[in-house]
């Protein structure tokens, strides 16, 4: 799958949608799965593609903002990116944040368009005091089908099962 160009990334902001980086980081054959009580949701560690910021660079830089320096130091090997998606709000969800293209007009966001890349990693201590998260677990692939029961938003449970199908060829 090829990854999008900047110009393609700003062209989804055109249509109102906000671009993620998303990482299935995956370590020993199991990969990261995060909880974020405030909101009860169990997924993988995201954030959003800055104007002008090439995606891998963004993954890099939202998983070691989400979850520290420490994970950032331990990833290696080149990030595939294996699955796109997008999610359309409804209701007071659309327009609930400012996004702005390249060249800094402003758009109603309606959405979000995700890019999940995988990407390894060898941390041995995930420490996630001082991050947002309120619980981080490596997930096998006997497992991936229980985390999806645990999402209640639809949208992201359809989500989670496709990627986890992606994905079960690089678990154990």
């Amino acid at each position: 799958m090829k990854i999008p160009s900047l110009k393609q990334i700003d062209l989804l902001r055109m249509a109102g949608l906000r671009p993620e980086s998303v990482g299935c980081i995956i370590r020993d054959g199991s990969v990261l799965i995060t909880y974020i009580k405030k909101h009860n949701i169990w997924f993988f560690p995201q954030g959003g593609i800055d104007n002008r910021e090439d995606p891998i660079k963004a993954l890099y830089r939202e998983m070691t903002e989400e979850l520290g320096k420490d994970l950032g130091k331990s990833l290696y090997g080149k990030p595939e990116l294996i699955y796109t998606d997008r999610i359309m709000f409804s209701g007071d969800a659309v327009g609930s944040r400012e996004l702005k293209t390249d060249d800094g007009k402003k758009v109603l966001m309606g959405g979000k368009y995700y890019l999940f890349f995988i990407i390894q990693s060898n941390i041995k201590d995930l420490k996630i005091d001082n991050t947002e998260f309120d619980k981080a677990v490596w997930v096998s692939k006997k497992k991936l089908s229980v985390v999806s029961k645990l999402i209640s938003d639809s949208s992201k449970r359809i989500q989670y099962i496709k990627v986890s199908k992606i994905l079960e060829k690089y678990l154990r």
